[in-house]
């Protein structure tokens, strides 16, 4: 055997793991009195080390601390699994005070790269310098930032925030193409990419937590220019099998009932279904002068769109719920 093949992925290793054990199974059967040579090399072949992680992790007792007071969660969340498995890891970012902080130089910077009306560049500056009136009545000048409920002032932070794609978007096409990315990981190299919308985004690392913490660190620097920082209580380093949050959504990858395998699901996240069950109870405890149709019909584009949005994950149980919470606060409605 070669002690330095590489580690396979999860589904390859529980096939390779189930060709063994059938093998053994009909080799027992066939000569009840053979003896077995050469094991050991069954117990630290890869395929065999990660089929038993991934039991050790998804059984019930991953809780609970070994002799070590160290658990099959801490391992993973915490060492990252680092001289052993590469793994999904997901870097969580968080822009701390994105509308404030960005650099006026730096950006009129990068729309000069594109627009040469000097006219159009005079305007977007003016806006950026127009400052702000606070609640006192009292103008205040603005030296970074865009003004926050400014009309322009979304796009203008979006197109600060392309430092991040342009980055990560040409790290990602040095990483080669799908071959060339499988070799990498079979050599122990992380693979990552970058997915973003606005202020948020997140990185996907396909490595080691070390590798995570190395791009977090990585996309703070590439963000420093712009004047702006990663807020360090917020950006977070999470494991796909931990679950995460992203644009109202929670994605978490975990075995599915009856199978081995493990799958990535998506859910409508708890702070979304908070925000539209908060709309449902707005609508619903004010006048009841108004009719029936009156209030389904300001209820019906919410729901609708909220459903629609999430209809493509599983979300049937939260749907349900959500059906059953909205007939509630409706017939109490009507019984006010």
């Amino acid at each position: 055997m070669n002690i330095d093949a590489p580690w396979p992925e999860a589904e390859a290793a529980s096939q390779r793991v189930l060709k063994i054990q059938t093998k053994l199974h009909q080799w027992a059967s066939s000569a009840p009195d053979r003896r077995f040579e050469d094991l050991w090399n069954l117990v630290y072949d890869p395929a065999v080390l990660v089929e038993a992680w991934r039991r050790v992790r998804s059984n019930r007792g991953a809780r609970s601390a070994g002799v070590d007071g160290e658990t099959a969660h801490y391992v993973q969340a915490v060492r990252g699994e680092q001289a052993f498995l590469s793994d999904e890891w997901i870097v969580e970012g968080d822009i701390k005070a994105c509308f404030d902080e960005i650099s006026h130089a730096a950006l009129l910077q990068r729309l000069r790269a594109r627009i040469a009306d000097r006219r159009v560049l005079g305007l977007v500056k003016a806006f950026l310098k127009s400052g702000i009136l606070g609640e006192d009545r009292v103008l205040r000048e603005t030296s970074t930032g865009a003004p926050q409920g400014g009309i322009l002032s979304p796009l203008l932070s979006n197109v600060a925030l392309t430092v991040l794609d342009e980055h990560f978007v040409a790290a990602w096409h040095t990483l080669g193409d799908s071959h060339q990315r499988e070799q990498r990981r079979r050599k122990g190299l992380a693979n990552y990419r970058l997915v973003r919308y606005a202020d948020d985004w997140v990185l996907m690392v396909a490595g080691t937590r070390a590798d995570a913490e190395r791009l977090r660190e990585e996309a703070a620097v590439v963000l420093l220019p712009m004047g702006l920082r990663l807020s360090q209580e917020k950006t977070r380093i999470v494991h796909i099998d931990q679950g995460f949050d992203f644009l109202g959504v929670r994605i978490q990858r975990h075995q599915r009932r009856g199978s081995p395998k493990r799958f990535v699901y998506t859910y409508p996240s708890r702070a979304a279904l908070v925000a539209v069950k908060a709309k449902v109870r707005g609508a619903t405890c004010g006048s009841t002068n108004q009719s029936l149709a009156v209030l389904l019909h300001r209820l019906n584009p919410v729901l609708r769109g909220w459903t629609t949005y999430h209809r493509h994950g599983a979300a049937a149980k939260t749907f349900a719920y959500l059906s059953a919470f909205t007939w509630r606060r409706v017939w109490g409605w009507l019984c006010r």
